[in-house]
């Protein structure tokens, strides 16, 4: 059960870290006014901020709780 938890949370972790950055390469790759680089640069730092987050939680997960191969 540990095994699964710790799985099904890395593989959270990672579809989320995958979202945000989808959503900043669209933010970079926008042709956008310059007026309002301010709100895309805004809204890019928010999903950096947020794909840290979950970034951070899978590197703690994956160093502090290891699989380990009981699924």
């Amino acid at each position: 059960m540990r095994d699964t938890i710790i799985t099904a949370m890395s593989g959270s972790y990672v579809e989320q870290i995958n979202n945000y950055k989808t959503t900043v390469e669209g933010f970079l790759n926008s042709n956008t006014e310059m007026t309002s680089s301010f709100d895309i640069t805004s809204e890019t730092e928010k999903n950096l901020d947020l794909m840290a987050k979950y970034q951070n939680r899978l590197e703690l997960i994956t160093n502090y709780f290891p699989v380990t191969g009981s699924l």
